[in-house]
């Protein structure tokens, strides 16, 4: 009887783990608006002083989003899981082979966004993204990609 108990209670605490895991966007009753199109993005390593340009092309399902970030050299994909709730936005996708997730919230006006990322699970810096007036020529002065930024981070 015991083992059963046992039993119930680890397939209890499993199913609780997965609810956990797929709720970091839990499903809002109301959608505020669509933020797909284009985004300019620009991300500020503050752990290693270096900044990176990039655009990013968002598209909305309900609270679910979809897209990629591209800057001057790569284009990354974003993962299923990247989504919306109220004003907190979460977007993720790997760089390099390393995970990096951005958290932030939205505007009020859904025309700005802007948070903290991190790479391997620590804090690396923060990020801002805004409509994109029109797609230009990328600002990047020092030619920084992700994925050297990201290389430079992995010597240390």
């Amino acid at each position: 009887m015991k083992t059963k108990t046992n039993n119930l209670k680890i397939l209890v605490l499993l199913l609780i783990s997965v609810l956990l895991i797929y709720s970091s966007c839990e499903k809002e009753d109301k959608v505020y608006t669509n933020l797909s199109g284009d985004w300019d993005l620009h991300y500020d390593f503050t752990t290693i002083n270096k900044e990176v340009d990039a655009e990013m092309t968002l598209n909305q399902n309900g609270t679910n989003l979809s897209g990629k970030i591209e800057d001057s050299k790569d284009v990354f994909t974003l993962l299923q899981s990247c989504c919306i709730n109220g004003y907190q936005i979460t977007i993720k996708y790997y760089v390099a082979g390393e995970l990096l997730k951005q958290t932030g919230t939205v505007n009020s006006d859904f025309n700005e966004m802007s948070g903290s990322f991190t790479l391997r699970g620590m804090y690396v810096g923060t990020w801002e993204a805004d409509r994109s007036k029109k797609r230009s020529a990328r600002i990047n002065q020092e030619n920084n990609t992700l994925k050297t930024v990201v290389g430079y981070l992995n010597k240390y």
